[in-house]
């Protein structure tokens, strides 16, 4: 095998590890959610950007709040009009 080969194959096993690494990270954090009975705002299955779905009083947290205001556009596509005023800041309540 020379350098070249030995280069490549070095970079294949790095972005299999980091695929790797992000699917039990995702993995743990979704059952860390399920444990304490929340939604987790950043799990594709439990978000819906079709429609005005959600409400502030449907998140716990800022951060929960701030992930599906992003999720589903930010400012652009206020799609469940998180953000009252228009500031780019969702669910001011909650902070």
């Amino acid at each position: 095998m020379n350098k070249k080969d030995k280069i490549w194959a070095t970079i294949i096993i790095i972005i299999a590890f980091f695929y790797i690494f992000n699917a039990v990270v995702d993995y743990k954090v979704d059952k860390i959610y399920e444990e304490v009975g929340v939604s987790n705002p950043n799990s594709m299955t439990d978000s819906d950007c079709s429609s005005n779905k959600y409400n502030c009083g449907d998140f716990s947290t800022y951060t929960q709040a701030k992930a599906m205001f992003d999720k589903c556009g930010g400012v652009s596509n206020d799609i469940h009009y998180l953000d009252g005023d228009d500031d780019g800041i969702p669910c001011e309540s909650l902070r």
